[in-house]
């Protein structure tokens, strides 16, 4: 029975045999006609969305809109497809802010289409970012605003401690109290700090709970790395 199982299940080369669907995306309603058995195989959201038979089935037509940033989008259809996403070179800090921003994008995505294997690559893309050296005040506060404006609040209570179930929020929180001194000396990055309770909430929750798995794992990263200075002005 197991055997039959596996035959029946398609091989990587017969999804290019199933129909194609239009998927539009961004303000500039950038088309993409993608192989409807990638999309089901890959992401639970349009195995739900395209078993249901609604107007997207009928039109042969998605469309995708905000939060949704086309350059995520087309690192979502790399790694459906080849299971890895390339991102750009990185050249000095400001740019490699700007890329961590895009990989926020990625995982906020993920998020959306239910798909955890590629929210466990956007945080290890962007923990690779930041262990790989500074990044830029400014577009990095932008990081932490969008994740935290586009993803749910999943803190729970254990043993009177506040901890962030959420991946990407708990790493770059605890990523941020490792620094904290340095980070909280840029008004910008203070300022969202104070506007952004669940942020701040989610930061005193790792300086509780000093010894978390998040704050172990970047203590030890600065260690092995010796980082140094992790934010310019």
């Amino acid at each position: 029975m197991e055997r039959r199982k596996k035959m029946d299940t398609p091989s990587f080369p017969d999804h290019f045999l199933s129909p194609t669907i239009r998927v539009i995306v961004g303000p500039e309603e950038t088309v993409y006609h993608i192989h409807q058995d990638i999309l089901k195989t890959r992401s639970p959201y349009f195995a739900r969305l395209l078993s249901f038979g609604g107007t997207e089935v009928i039109e042969n037509t998605i469309t995708l809109l905000d939060p949704i940033q086309p350059d995520a989008f087309r690192a979502f259809i790399e790694f459906i497809y080849i299971g890895n996403y390339q991102l750009p070179k990185r050249s000095g800090d400001k740019h490699r802010s700007e890329v961590c921003l895009l990989v926020a994008q990625i995982y906020v995505l993920a998020d959306m289409m239910c798909m955890d294997d590629l929210k466990v690559a956007a945080v290890n893309s962007m923990e690779d970012l930041l262990i790989e050296g500074r990044v830029h005040n400014s577009p990095f506060t932008k990081v932490v605003e969008y994740v935290y404006e586009n993803t749910t609040d999943m803190s729970k209570i254990e043993g009177g401690k506040i901890v962030p179930r959420d991946e990407l929020r708990a790493s770059l929180s605890a990523y941020c109290c490792c620094y904290i001194e340095k980070w909280m000396a840029y008004e910008e990055f203070s300022t969202m700090a104070r506007r952004n309770g669940e942020f701040a909430v989610d930061m005193l929750g790792q300086f509780k709970n000093d010894s978390s798995a998040w704050m172990s794992m970047w203590r030890r990263k600065k260690k092995a790395k010796n980082i140094g200075d992790q934010a310019t002005s």
